[in-house]
């Protein structure tokens, strides 16, 4: 037996076929079978949720931080029989084969939408990573040879339509992993967990979604079939944004580096002064003192020693000034040795645990609070994956333990919960 990861494979636990019961309870339909629980829960006309594991039916990860709201029951009809079983919406069908197991999304029409895959649609590894059990888990869907298939998040690829690649959904710098998959037959599928996953259509016939930790196989069913039906229906699962300000979506003048607030307003004066349109200057890294701590260092501030004045001085001319902050920390900044003597530092690195509700609390207040009152305008959350020692970001949290539990679970959270929480603080204030 082999294993792709460098974690112990314990047993490997195909689906087995043959379901042998199927029932109707308040949010859905249960089907059961020798050794799996598949349950669709009905969340809207147009949204429906779908849990399968070994045992009774819960979810991927015990926490999910990524979902505004839970699935809040709604209509559906349900008609069973000796081989199939229908579960119905004004929008969509669910076909539960009885024989084996396998569901088919259709529009109420009778279009086929998905289909899981005729050979092992879902599988379950065992696996033990950081001292827990836990699966690797994998869904089949067949993907008819017309479906284009967008999404997956910010990807240095140069693919638009992912037919025929594989793509690993895991936060690294510049690459940014949001598992949603959305069909150009107007359907789209929410993987609904934070774990490193993958995306496999490297067999074009077979689109194959992975885990690599879990409890279960979970995800977001989501039909449209327009793409802005899509967009209301994602955003009623994860939370519907604000837009900017207008300036926001202006002009941003950035380099690697400005050494000084003197420089900020040289480069804004030169704009002006050649009449070309400029909304925001940003200050990249290298700013501080000593990375972590809000302080200066003392080269920025030479000759413009007020930083507030040149901020302000910034404004007069309607320039906005934006400054980048890392989740980092020196480990001779005072904030760090704070944040290690409350536990906020994530073990092996020498960033803060942005997953600790106590440790956001804290960044505001040491770092991000006290540069946001000289009056800058905005934050670059820059390294946000996050990064550790020697640059690396991709899926660093795997192998980590964090506040919100095994870092293999929520490989992809810290991204969410580290803006959030900038976000929410800033809001408060």
């Amino acid at each position: 037996m082999k294993c792709a990861l460098p974690v112990l494979c314990l047993a490997v636990a195909p689906v087995l076929p043959a379901a042998v019961a199927i029932e109707r309870d308040a949010a859905g339909v249960t089907m059961r079978g020798a050794g799996e629980t598949v349950h669709v829960a009905v969340c809207g006309p147009s949204l429906l949720h779908v849990v399968a594991g070994p045992g009774d039916p819960h979810a991927a990860s015990p926490e999910t931080p990524w979902l505004d709201q839970p699935c809040k029951a709604a209509h559906f009809d349900f008609a069973g029989g000796q081989k199939n079983a229908t579960l119905s919406t004004s929008v969509l069908r669910v076909l539960f084969n009885l024989d084996d197991g396998r569901l088919t999304f259709q529009s109420a029409a009778g279009e086929t939408l998905q289909t899981e895959s005729d050979r092992e649609p879902r599988r379950y590894d065992r696996v033990d990573i950081n001292g827990e059990q836990l699966y690797r888990v994998s869904e089949r869907f067949f993907v008819d040879a017309h479906q284009a298939l967008y999404g997956l998040g910010q990807h240095q690829n140069d693919v638009f339509n992912y037919r025929g690649t594989v793509v690993e959904l895991a936060q690294a710098n510049a690459d940014i992993a949001l598992p949603l998959v959305v069909s150009s037959n107007g359907s789209a599928i929410l993987w609904n967990t934070a774990s490193r996953s993958w995306f496999d259509n490297r067999f074009p016939p077979e689109l194959k979604l992975i885990a690599d930790a879990a409890d279960a196989i979970d995800y977001y069913f989501l039909y449209g079939p327009e793409m802005d039906s899509i967009i209301h229906w994602y955003r009623e699962l994860t939370g519907h944004v604000p837009l900017f300000g207008k300036w926001a979506y202006g002009f941003f003048q950035s380099k690697d580096r400005y050494k000084s607030a003197q420089q900020l307003l040289e480069v804004a004066a030169k704009y002006r002064a050649e009449r070309v349109p400029l909304d925001t200057v940003v200050q990249d890294w290298f700013w501080w003192k000593c990375q972590g701590d809000p302080e200066y260092a003392e080269s920025y501030l030479k000759p413009h020693s007020d930083v507030r004045g040149a901020l302000r001085e910034l404004h007069e001319e309607h320039v906005h000034s934006i400054i980048s902050v890392w989740e980092m920390m020196d480990p001779k900044s005072t904030n760090f040795n704070e944040f290690i003597r409350r536990g906020f530092i994530i073990p092996g690195t020498y960033d803060y645990d942005a997953t600790n509700p106590a440790a956001r609390d804290a960044y505001w207040k040491m770092l991000i609070g006290p540069i946001l009152a000289q009056a800058w305008d905005g934050f670059w959350l820059d390294s946000s994956e996050p990064e550790i020692l020697n640059g690396r970001s991709d899926a660093v949290l795997f192998e980590k333990t964090i506040s919100l539990g095994n870092g293999a679970r929520y490989t992809n959270v810290f991204p969410l919960l580290h803006t959030g929480g900038v976000y929410e603080h800033w809001r408060a204030s």
